[in-house]
């Protein structure tokens, strides 16, 4: 971020404009709860729009992000859920880039998140560190659920490889 100029005038502006909320409700918390609440798939995306519209620099995947972090009960759909999800069959490996994969994905992090009755950022937490190249602050030295292009996925250490499309489809000797 340091190295983008644009960004860092986005920081400073998207500060100003958290400044003026604040003022405006007394805390930003507020601001958030006066918003309507995103139980369809459209007020979801509505409430996504509106965040995008009042902050800079804010794409489709981060503004969900940003989203999760306030406490809205959404999945942040990056590309490590994604992988995983497209993997073990739960998003099709159809939907790319677009609001249709960003629902579905947010659709099956709540569906995690109500089975375990664990929060929906604590669902992202564990999925993240599946995905991620290391997590050595969770015990995970190499990740698991890598893409081609991190060295592929250790589908022998992994515990749901017997649910996973992509290792019954593979074909290939999984990695240790």
């Amino acid at each position: 971020m340091i190295a983008n100029r644009l960004k860092i005038l986005a920081c400073i502006e998207n500060a100003k404009q958290f400044g003026r909320i604040v003022g405006k409700y007394g805390a930003f918390q507020k601001y958030v709860d006066s918003l309507p609440r995103a139980d369809t798939d459209q007020g979801v995306i509505a409430l996504r729009d509106t965040f995008r519209r009042l902050f800079k620099f804010l794409g489709p995947r981060t503004a969900f992000h940003f989203m999760m972090d306030i406490g809205i009960p959404v999945l942040k759909p990056d590309r490590v859920v994604e992988r995983i999800f497209k993997r073990i069959g739960l998003v099709p490996e159809s939907l790319h880039d677009s609001d249709a994969l960003y629902l579905a994905l947010i659709q099956e992090g709540r569906k995690f998140a109500q089975a375990t009755e664990y929060p929906i950022r604590y669902i992202d937490i564990v999925f993240v560190y599946y995905g991620q190249v290391q997590a050595k602050e969770v015990g995970i030295e190499r990740g698991i659920c890598l893409s081609n292009e991190e060295g592929g996925p250790s589908c022998s250490v992994c515990g749901v490889k017997r649910y996973c499309d992509y290792y019954a489809q593979s074909g290939r000797p999984a990695r240790a």
